[in-house]
C-alpha cells in the first residue's frame, strides 16, 4: 500500500523519518478497527509486540477475514506503535506462506534479487535473454561427445556437477568430474559477484509432503531452496541441465589397475545426457549408471550412492585445494580460499571447519576430519560463494580487491575459530580438573568404602561367633532338658506301672468281694424261699459254713 515518507521524510510534519521493514501477522478477523484503515497486528518473534497497520479499505476487502502475514514499515515517529503496509503475504496456517514469511523475517530469502539488467554476464550470446553459448573457444576442450550424467536429489534444480567415464586405447579408464564454469559468466566486476559474497550460499528446506505422490500433486509441499544467485541463473542458464551445452571446469582421474594413477584439469564444454537421482544410481537404472556405480564402488570402497558421489566431490576439491596452495606459494596472483580444520586438542571435541586464505601460512592448511593436506570448496559455484571465488583464483581472474575482502572475512572467521579453540582448550582444562577432582573424590570414596567394608566384615565375624556360641548353648540346654524329660517320662512310666498293678490288685479284691456278696445274697434268697431261717436246721448248711466251709463254721 506504499510507505509515507519512504523516500526519507514524513508527510505529516516534514521531519526526517527512519524506516525499518518488519514482518507481522495482520488480524483481519478482528472486528476492531482503529480508524478507517487501522488493522491490528503482531510482529513476528517479538514477544507479542502489537502494532496498528494502516491498510487501505480496498486491500482490506481483498484480504477478506483471513489473518495474513505482511511486510510492514515500522515508523519511529510520533506515530509510535503504527506501521504502513508494504506487501501483503499469504494466509496464516498455510505451509508455503508461513515458510516464506519466516525466510523473509530471518533474511534467508531476499526481498528481491538483482534485476537482469544488473547482471552484467559474460561469455553468452544474446545476453541474458538469449543466454546461449558461443562456439567453443580454442583453449576450451570440447567434451560434448562424452556421456555425462548428473546425480542429485529428485528436487534439485541447481545442478553444479556431473560425471563421465571414457575408456582409453591402452585399456585404462578416465573418470571425468565436471563442475559448472560459473566464473566464465560472472566476473568479479559483475554486481552478482558482490551479491554472491553477501548472500554466501543457497539455503535449502525440507517439505511436509507425506509421500512422493503428495509432493508431486502439490509442489508447495515439496522441499526446495532459496538460491544464492537469481533463480533464472541458478536453475537454468548456469545449471548443468539435461540436453543443453554448458561450460565446465573438469578434473580427469586416470584409472589403471583399479586405482587412480594421475589427475589433471581442463576447462571444457559438456552436455549432460542423463540428469538422474541417487536412487537411480543405486539401482543402476541404465547401463551408463551401472558403469559409473561399479567404478566408483571399486575406487572409493563405498556402497551407498550418496557416498559414491561425495567421494568424487572430495577428490575434486582436494585436487584444487592442492593447486591453490601451489599458486599461493608461488605468489601467482590473489589467493583462493581453503577449507581448513584444526586438529582437536587432546581429549577435546572436533573443531568447526573454517575458511582461510591459501596464502596464510601461520596455521594448518589441512582438513583434520578428512585427513587431507589441502582442501577447498570448488565443486558448487552456483550455490556457494567460496567456490566461485576459488574458480576465479584458479583461473587467474580474481582481482586484488576481492581477495582482500575475502582475506578480511577469513581473518574474522579465523579469529572466531581461534576463540573457539581457546574456549575448547579451556573446556578441556576444566574437564581435566573436574576429572582429577572426580578421581580424588572417587579414591577417597573407595577408601571409605573399603574401610566400611572392613568394619562390616569384622562385625559379621563377631556376629557369627556370637551366633555359634548361642547355638551351642541352646543345643546344650536342649540336650539337658531332653534328658530330664526322658527321665521324667521313664519315672512316670514306672509309676504308672506300679499304679496299674495296685489298681489291678484292688480290682481283683473287689471282684472277689463282689463274688462273695453275690453268693451270700443268693444263699440268703434261697433260705428265704425255703423258710429255713434257723441255723443248724437239719439238711441245710449255715451261712458261716457257706462262706468259710464246714470245718470253719
Amino acid at each position: 500500500d506504499g510507505v509515507p515518507g519512504r523516500g526519507g521524510s514524513a508527510a505529516t510534519s516534514g521531519a526526517p523519518m527512519a524506516v525499518s521493514y518488519r514482518f507481522a501477522v495482520l488480524r483481519f478477523d478482528d472486528r476492531n478497527r482503529y480508524g478507517q484503515d487501522g488493522v491490528p497486528g503482531t510482529f513476528l518473534f517479538a514477544g507479542g509486540e502489537s502494532v496498528i497497520v494502516r491498510v487501505k479499505p480496498a486491500t482490506q476487502a481483498k484480504a477478506g477475514k483471513r489473518n495474513r502475514f505482511a511486510k510492514v514499515a515500522a515508523l519511529s515517529s510520533s506515530n509510535e506503535g503504527e506501521a504502513a503496509l508494504i506487501e501483503l503475504l499469504g494466509p496464516v496456517g498455510e505451509y508455503a506462506s508461513e515458510l516464506e514469511a519466516y525466510q523473509l523475517h530471518f533474511g534467508v530469502k531476499p526481498c528481491r534479487y538483482p534485476q537482469k539488467e544488473e547482471w552484467a554476464l559474460t561469455g553468452l550470446l544474446g545476453g541474458v535473454d538469449g543466454g546461449s553459448l558461443p562456439p567453443c573457444e580454442a583453449w576450451r576442450r570440447d567434451c560434448s561427445h562424452l556421456h555425462v550424467v548428473s546425480v542429485d536429489n529428485a528436487s534439485t534444480r541447481d545442478i553444479d556437477d556431473a560425471l563421465s567415464i571414457e575408456a582409453s586405447a591402452d585399456g585404462g579408464v578416465e573418470l571425468g568430474i565436471h563442475v559448472a564454469d560459473v566464473a566464465a559468466h560472472i566476473s568479479p566486476a559483475s554486481p552478482l559477484f558482490r551479491w554472491a559474497l553477501e548472500r554466501a550460499g543457497s539455503a535449502y528446506h525440507g517439505g511436509i509432503a507425506a509421500s512422493a505422490a503428495e509432493a508431486e500433486a502439490d509442489p508447495l509441499l515439496r522441499g526446495g531452496s532459496v538460491p544464492m544467485l537469481p533463480p533464472d541463473l541458478a536453475h537454468d542458464m548456469l545449471s548443468l541441465n539435461q540436453g543443453v551445452p554448458r561450460n565446465a571446469l573438469s578434473v580427469f582421474l586416470r584409472v589403471a589397475g583399479g586405482k587412480v594413477v594421475s589427475r589433471r584439469h581442463e576447462r571444457t564444454r559438456i552436455v549432460n545426457r542423463e540428469a538422474t537421482t541417487y536412487a537411480a544410481l543405486g539401482a543402476a537404472a541404465t547401463p551408463a549408471l551401472e558403469v559409473v556405480r561399479d567404478l566408483l564402488r571399486a575406487l572409493s570402497g563405498e556402497a551407498e550412492p550418496e557416498d559414491l558421489v561425495a567421494w568424487t566431490m572430495i577428490e575434486y576439491n582436494s585436487y584444487f585445494g592442492e593447486r591453490l596452495v601451489e599458486a599461493a606459494d608461488a605468489a601467482a596472483g590473489p589467493a583462493g580460499l581453503l577449507r581448513v580444520q584444526e586438529p582437536p586438542p587432546p581429549g577435546g571435541r572436533p573443531l568447526a571447519a573454517r575458511y582461510q586464505l591459501a596464502s596464510h601460512k601461520g596455521s594448518t592448511r589441512g582438513h583434520a576430519s578428512l585427513g587431507l593436506a589441502a582442501y577447498a570448496h570448488v565443486s558448487s559455484p552456483i550455490r556457494r560463494y567460496a567456490d566461485l571465488h576459488c574458480q576465479h583464483a584458479l583461473l587467474g581472474s580474481l582481482p586484488a580487491a576481492a581477495a582482500e575482502e575475502a582475506r578480511r572475512r577469513a581473518e574474522e572467521e579465523r579469529a572466531a575459530a581461534q576463540a573457539e579453540l581457546a574456549a575448547a582448550r579451556e573446556e578441556v582444562q576444566s574437564l581435566t580438573s573436574e576429572l582429577e577432582a572426580a578421581r580424588e573424590e572417587g579414591a577417597a570414596a573407595a577408601a571409605a568404602q573399603e574401610a566400611r567394608a572392613g568394619r562390616m566384615a569384622e562385625e559379621q565375624t563377631l556376629a557369627e561367633e556370637r551366633a555359634s556360641t548361642a547355638l551351642q548353648q541352646m543345643r546344650s540346654g536342649i540336650g539337658k532338658e531332653r534328658r530330664e524329660l526322658e527321665q521324667q517320662l521313664a519315672d512316670a512310666r514306672a509309676a504308672g506301672r506300679d499304679a496299674l498293678s495296685l489298681v489291678a490288685l484292688h480290682i481283683a479284691r473287689a471282684e472277689r468281694r463282689a463274688s462273695s456278696l453275690d453268693l451270700l445274697q443268693a444263699r440268703a434268697e434261697l433260705a428265704a424261699s425255703t423258710g429255713q431261717t434257723g441255723a443248724g436246721s437239719a439238711g441245710t448248711p449255715s451261712l458261716a459254713a457257706a462262706l468259710f466251709g464246714e470245718g470253719k463254721a
